[in-house]
C-alpha cells in the first residue's frame, strides 16, 4: 500500500459568497466588474488542485440563495447578502463541496422563505447542509460521514453553530427553535452540551467544531477561547472556525488545535482590511487522515491565502514568502503575548505552496459504525 492509499484528506474553508448583489464602482473591484463575469472559476482557480486532492471539501455559505428582491431587513440590517442560487450552486459543485454550513448571520437575511430557498437550492444540487432549519431540532443536526483510510472506515461528525449575538437574537430574530426556521445558535454550555452527547453516542468518530464567531476584522476574543476550550473539554477533536472575514490566531489546547477563523474563501466584496488596519489574509485548512498500522491518526494544514479582494482584483491566492514569514512572526507574537500554545506548528512547503501543519495528534481507533 502507498503512501498516497493510506491517507485521505478533508478540506475546509471559510465565508463564502460570490458577491453578487454588490453593485459598486468599478475602481473598487479593481478594475474587475463583477457583473461581467460569467464563469466562477475566475475567482477560485488558485485553489483548484486543493480542492481536486480532497474526498471532501466544506464550506460556509454566507449568503440567502434567493430570487427574492426584497429583504424584511432592508434598511434595518447594514448588510443584507442576496446570491445567484443556480451560479453559486455550480460553483459549489465544480469544486466538489460535499456539505455548507450555513450557521451564520447572512442566511437569514431574507426570512424564514430565503432561507428555506437557500435549503432547496442545496437539496436540489445535492449537496449537505448543517447549522440552521426549520425548527431547533433541525438547525443543530449536525453533518455527519464517513472517510475511507487506507481501507479503514472513519465516521467524520462536523458540529455548526452561529454564536449568541444579542442583536440577532432580539432585533433579528435569527436564532431557531421550536416551530421557527433559523440558525442553529450556540452558547459555550449548549455547544459543550451537544458535542458531549454526541461523543457519548459516537465514541469512536472524529468530531469538528466548525462554529461561525468573533468580530469583524479582529483577533479572537476571550469570549472565543472560553468557548472553544469548553468545546475541547467536551470532546471535540478538532476547531475550525470562521466569522471574522481574516485569520485569526491557532493554537493547541489540551492536544487539540484551535483555529479561531480561517476568514473568507472567496467573499466578493471589497472588504475592510485597510480600513480596520487588520492583516489582509486567511486559511484553508486540509486536515489529513494517515493509517498507521491498524490505527489513524491526523495532522492539519493551515494554508495563507490573501483575501483582501482589493490586493488581488477578486482571485485570491496562496501567500508569498515575504507573506508567510510576516504571517509566521504575527500568529507567534500573538499566542506569545496571549500564553496560547503553538510549540508544535511546523512551517513547510509543498506543490501548492506554503503551508503551517500541526504534529501528529491522538491515534484514532478505526470503526465501521
Amino acid at each position: 500500500m502507498t503512501d498516497t492509499d493510506r491517507e485521505t484528506r478533508m478540506l475546509f474553508v471559510g465565508d463564502t459568497y460570490f458577491g453578487e448583489n454588490y453593485v459598486y464602482a468599478v475602481k473598487l473591484h479593481s478594475g474587475v466588474d463583477l457583473k461581467t463575469v460569467e464563469n466562477y472559476r475566475y475567482f477560485y482557480q488558485h485553489f483548484a488542485r486543493l480542492f481536486r486532492e480532497s474526498a471532501i471539501s466544506i464550506a460556509n455559505l454566507e449568503a440567502t440563495l434567493t430570487p427574492m428582491e426584497d429583504s424584511p431587513f432592508r434598511g434595518v440590517k447594514q448588510y443584507v447578502i442576496r446570491g445567484n442560487g443556480s451560479k453559486t450552486m455550480a460553483a459549489l459543485k465544480d469544486l466538489g463541496i460535499a456539505a455548507v454550513s450555513l450557521a451564520n448571520n447572512h442566511t437569514r437575511d431574507f426570512g424564514a422563505e430565503g432561507l428555506e430557498d437557500t435549503q432547496d437550492f442545496l437539496r436540489d444540487s445535492g449537496i449537505e447542509m448543517m447549522g440552521a432549519g426549520v425548527d431547533g431540532r433541525a438547525a443543530a443536526q449536525p453533518f455527519m460521514t464517513h472517510v475511507d483510510v487506507g481501507g479503514q472506515s472513519l465516521k467524520v461528525i462536523i458540529v455548526a453553530g452561529y454564536e449568541y449575538n444579542g442583536t440577532y437574537a432580539h432585533a433579528y430574530d435569527f436564532y431557531a427553535r421550536k416551530g421557527y426556521a433559523g440558525v442553529h445558535m450556540i452558547t459555550a454550555e449548549d455547544i459543550s452540551e451537544q458535542i458531549a452527547q454526541l461523543r457519548t453516542e459516537h465514541p469512536e468518530a472524529f468530531i469538528i467544531a466548525y462554529p461561525h464567531w468573533g468580530r469583524n476584522y479582529k483577533w479572537r476574543s476571550n469570549r472565543q477561547t472560553g468557548i472553544a476550550h469548553a468545546m475541547v473539554d467536551a470532546g471535540a477533536n478538532l476547531i475550525l472556525g470562521h466569522g471574522a472575514h481574516a485569520m485569526q490566531e491557532i493554537e493547541c489546547h489540551e492536544g487539540v488545535w484551535i483555529a479561531y477563523s480561517l476568514g473568507n474563501f472567496i467573499f466578493n466584496t471589497p472588504g475592510r482590511y485597510e480600513l480596520k488596519s487588520f492583516p489582509p489574509y486567511s486559511f484553508v485548512a486540509q486536515v489529513v487522515f494517515e493509517l498507521e498500522g491498524d490505527r489513524i491518526q491526523h495532522h492539519v494544514r493551515f494554508y495563507p491565502m490573501v483575501s483582501d479582494n482589493r490586493l488581488t482584483a477578486f482571485q485570491p491566492r496562496l501567500v508569498n514568502a515575504e507573506e508567510f514569514k510576516s504571517i509566521q512572526e504575527m500568529l507567534h507574537d500573538r499566542n506569545q503575548e496571549h500564553g496560547l500554545s503553538d510549540s508544535r506548528l511546523v512551517a513547510k512547503r509543498d506543490a501548492h505552496g506554503f503551508f503551517l501543519e500541526t504534529g501528529d495528534d491522538w491515534l484514532i481507533r478505526s470503526s465501521d459504525n
